[in-house]
């Protein structure tokens, strides 16, 4: 599909990856079909900690490794923010959310792809140090506390 317009969050920061967010008009509507369908986003006010989730996506099977020939996923559980921040030395922001499982991740090449859980998107894969790494979690914008901006 090609893309119109990309609407970057106004507060997006390129260091710290705060607010990595950005809204995409396409030059046409998707016609949805059994591989094509609308996904709710969070509802605001849920609860977080324990949730395990979905991510997809076409990046890399490994640090530095190929890119797959079809769409992959893989099931990640949620990691308490305080623990994430921590293992990343503070650098985290309340735009964030961290998921993880053992040698599982997304990887480079699947940065803006959804995170899922409980049927509605979550999240959005935005960061991390290498991929699966075990005590670097995945860092996911975090769709409920952006989603202000992704309604407009």
């Amino acid at each position: 599909m090609k893309v119109n317009y990309i609407h970057e969050h106004d507060y997006y920061n390129s260091v710290t990856f705060d607010f990595d967010v950005s809204v995409l008009t396409l030059t046409s509507h998707v016609k949805l079909h059994d591989k094509a369908q609308i996904i709710g986003m969070v509802p605001l006010g849920t609860l977080e900690g324990g949730r395990s989730a979905v991510v997809t996506g076409w990046g890399h099977l490994s640090a530095g490794g190929s890119s797959p020939s079809q769409l992959q996923a893989v099931e990640v559980q949620e990691v308490a923010w305080e623990e994430c921040n921590k293992s990343y030395g503070g650098k985290l922001t309340n735009t964030m959310l961290c998921f993880m499982d053992n040698q599982k991740d997304s990887c480079q090449g699947d940065s803006g792809g959804p995170l899922v859980s409980d049927g509605v998107q979550i999240g959005i894969v935005s960061w991390g140090y290498g991929c699966a790494e075990p005590n670097y979690p995945g860092v996911y914008s975090h769709v409920e506390k952006l989603k202000d901006f992704i309604d407009v």
